[in-house]
């Protein structure tokens, strides 16, 4: 059965513009579907750390590739892009982050929730990061999953 995946994908480096469609091309390509919906461009300022300003957008596909599948064919991507994943933490356990050509995240895949050290489902900054709620309320697909996921993440995490 075929489930809504939706991703978002951000660039700060280089061609921008070029980074987004060259991920989105080859997405499409591994998951061999074409996108069913896609965001606005916009423009957002670098979140975690001091760096150049990303553009974002967000993409819904439809697919059968179970999610690990998917993170996986993510990260090739990203790889194949220049993506150089450097994973730092500070001293309070945080992330640090860093400057990249190309970050695709998986924001839904269907209702599923997932918790695992590769993988939460669905990702833990959609409601977090206004832009990207922003990007999602565009998206006819995905309004329902973003609606769904809400409360239940937003009870969750205390808020």
């Amino acid at each position: 059965m075929s489930e809504i995946l939706v991703l978002s994908f951000g660039s700060n480096l280089g061609d921008r513009k070029y980074y987004l469609g060259a991920a989105l091309k080859l997405m499409q390509q591994v998951l061999g579907e074409e996108p069913l919906e896609l965001s606005p461009i916009i423009e957002t300022k670098a979140v975690g750390f001091s760096g150049p300003d990303f553009l974002d957008m967000a993409a819904v596909f439809k697919t059968n590739i179970p999610p690990l599948d998917v993170l996986s064919f993510c990260k090739d991507v990203e790889r194949s892009l220049g993506r150089d994943e450097k994973l730092e933490y500070g001293p309070d356990g945080k992330r640090i982050y860093h400057d990249r050509t190309i970050d695709i995240d998986i924001l839904f895949y269907g209702n599923l929730t997932l918790d695992t050290a590769e993988l939460t489902l669905p990702h833990p900054q959609v409601f977090q990061r206004e832009y990207v709620s922003e990007m999602l309320q565009s998206l006819e697909l995905a309004r329902p999953l973003l609606l769904s996921f809400k409360g239940k993440i937003c009870n969750f995490a205390g808020f």
